[in-house]
């Protein structure tokens, strides 16, 4: 769970069938991950911005 890692750890590793791909501190690893297998990850992680982004709204006219 990737968004609970990031609420309590300081460091990450990220591997990928028992190899590191990427190490380093959350903050870092997070926001500007050099390893396209963490941004992968991290891309498809759900988030709820990227919900309410998405979620139309009878404001905008596009919901109920």
């Amino acid at each position: 769970d990737l968004g609970l890692t990031r609420t309590i750890a300081d460091r990450v590793m990220v591997m990928n069938q028992g190899v590191v791909m990427e190490a380093g501190f959350v903050d870092q690893v997070f926001e500007a991950p050099s390893a396209a297998y963490t941004r992968e990850l991290l891309h498809d992680t759900p988030s709820l911005e990227r919900h309410l982004a998405a979620t139309p709204s009878p404001e905008d006219g596009r919901g109920d």
